[in-house]
């Protein structure tokens, strides 16, 4: 691993520790092992390697879910979409430390990046929005689905999405697996023709 990579796991971890005020070159090159001056070699200072952290965060998770898409598009409609939620899960089982720094940009951005947060955010959002919207209008077209307009469902869908991802921090195992179908089969129910609630 090189070191700016191994600068970027530790900072990341720091930064879901101690959010962006607390968190410090100091201990973060202290932990690398390297000198505070010697991170300006990799980074202009604290900000930059922030951004650089929560964008790759970013992409890293929506590739994973597009991945988990992509393997499925034999799959029906409703497996696709449930397959979208299950990702997310997988991913924060997998990747904690990333999940609670993205999670603490997310609640608590730091004031002074808050702008540049929502930037990005709408960038890597439009990307996972494409994929579901052809999810949607495919399942249009074989019937499935209802006719509602497409940003809707979109947006329904990362409201369900956004009720996921707070549920795992608060709940684990079956407990949180129970919610994740509730949720799931009301979804579902609202938006296709005759699909009961289970």
């Amino acid at each position: 691993m090189t070191t700016k990579e191994k600068i970027k796991n530790v900072a990341l971890v720091h930064f879901a520790t101690h959010g962006y005020e607390g968190a410090t070159l100091t201990a973060i090159a202290t932990e690398v092992g390297i000198k505070t001056p010697s991170m300006y070699a990799f980074f202009v200072n604290k900000e930059e390697l922030f951004l650089q952290i929560f964008e790759e965060t970013q992409k890293e998770y929506n590739l994973y879910v597009i991945r988990a898409i992509t393997k499925s598009e034999v799959s029906s409609v409703q497996d696709k979409l449930y397959g979208v939620l299950m990702s997310s899960f997988q991913y924060n089982q997998q990747q904690k430390d990333k999940i609670s720094f993205y999670r603490r940009v997310i609640l608590f951005p730091p004031p002074s990046l808050e702008e540049q947060i929502k930037t990005k955010l709408s960038v890597t959002e439009e990307i996972l929005s494409n994929v579901l919207q052809a999810i949607f209008l495919e399942g249009m077209e074989q019937g499935v689905i209802r006719k509602i307009d497409i940003e809707v469902l979109v947006d329904a869908f990362y409201c369900l999405m956004d009720g996921v991802f707070m549920e795992m921090s608060l709940y684990d195992g079956e407990k949180f697996e129970r919610k994740l179908l509730h949720a799931w089969n009301t979804f579902w129910s609202g938006i296709t023709y005759g699909a009961a609630i289970k």
